[in-house]
């Protein structure tokens, strides 16, 4: 062996000696989610390059190994901190997954606030003596409580849904049959839109109650609005087959509509009682567009009279109003206004308003 030779051998083995230990088997493996950065390697240490390359390939096997002698086993990197990875849950096919049974206490919700609204609602009435046979319509002042966020308009129509109203006297009814329901209002600019059950389109019954129904509706909803027109809305359509003759109502329906259906003498508003005096307002269409107004006792005797002209007749509506300047009008007395008959003068088209306590009447069962 040469001089070169042994040096060489000698270096050999001084690199054996500083080599590290081999690698860990796979099943003993930590992948890190590091990387050392590489470095360039210096060209005084190009020469061992040979030396390097026999002692890789003796540890190459046993990093490629298992015990076993099979492939490396697959290693996965920890999550990062505070993180986990939860496991996937799956559901079989059809199955349904169990009910469970809550610890928590139930949750409860706060009760909607009330209040109390003062409206008007419009009842109707049969007249006395009546030429056309035509109901009559008479306003009444009433209290109602409802959810404070209810729209005004809509409350004394939710009042009318009632089929259990202490009526003022037995000679008013309701013509809106209890099956109706008034599911929400709005305005479209021009007209009050009412969205209404389907039991609505059936009407009440004959195209006189149908009418009648109409115009309680109207007179009622639109006492507090400036908007005269209503619409009347299912599922968002206008109702274009109304009642027993099917009535198209998509253009709306003010008081006007329908009115030569109703009584020659109506009731417009509730018997005001205020700092003045006591009112009776309405509309007429009677003969020389004169009407009369008299308040009897229980008895029926008459305590009171008075007549006034209203601002049409004979064939037209006019308005009319009387101011009551007399003590007879107390809780127990009745209104009754009426024309007198051309021919003999008798009272025709008598309406008949009973007078509560300043005027408000409750028409709620008491509980």
């Amino acid at each position: 062996m040469s001089r070169d030779d042994q040096r060489l051998k000698e270096l050999a083995n001084r690199l054996v000696a500083m080599a590290p230990e081999p690698p860990p088997f796979p099943e003993e493996q930590i992948t890190l989610s590091t990387q050392t950065p590489q470095s360039r390697p210096r060209p005084a240490l190009a020469f061992v390059g040979a030396a390097l390359l026999v002692l890789v390939g003796a540890a190459i096997p046993l990093v490629l190994l298992n015990s076993n002698g099979s492939d490396p086993v697959a290693t996965t990197a920890p999550p990062a901190p505070g993180t986990t990875d939860a496991p996937a849950t799956t559901q079989a096919p059809g199955t349904t997954q169990p009910g469970t049974d809550s610890t928590e206490p139930t949750q409860t919700t706060e009760p909607t606030a009330l209040a109390t609204f003062t409206t008007s609602v419009f009842l109707v009435q049969d007249p006395e003596n009546s030429f056309t046979g035509n109901p009559a319509l008479v306003a009444f002042w009433t209290e109602i409580e409802a959810p404070e966020n209810t729209v005004q308009q809509l409350v004394p129509l939710q009042l009318l849904m009632r089929d259990d109203l202490e009526l003022p006297t037995p000679g008013y009814y309701n013509a809106i049959p209890s099956e109706v329901e008034f599911l929400g209002l709005g305005w479209d600019g021009s007209a009050i839109v009412i969205e209404v059950n389907e039991a609505f389109r059936r009407g009440a019954g004959g195209l006189l109650a149908d009418i009648t129904m109409l115009n309680q509706i109207v007179y009622t909803v639109t006492y507090m609005s400036d908007i005269e027109s209503v619409r009347f809305l299912i599922d968002g359509q206008d109702v274009t087959d109304f009642g027993s003759d099917g009535l198209d109502l998509t253009g709306g329906v003010t008081r006007e509509t329908f009115r030569d259906s109703l009584n020659s003498v109506l009731v417009t508003e509730p018997i005001y009682v205020g700092d003045g005096l006591p009112t009776v307002t309405g509309v007429a269409n009677v003969f020389e567009a004169t009407v009369s107004l008299e308040i009897v006792d229980a008895d029926g005797a008459v305590l009171y009279q008075d007549f006034t002209t209203a601002t049409c007749g004979t064939g037209c509506w006019g308005e009319y109003s009387f101011a009551l300047d007399t003590p007879a009008l107390e809780p127990g007395s009745l209104v009754r206004v009426f024309w007198n008959s051309a021919e003999d003068g008798s009272l025709s088209d008598v309406v008949y308003i009973p007078f509560a306590e300043r005027a408000v009447w409750n028409l709620i069962p008491r509980q």
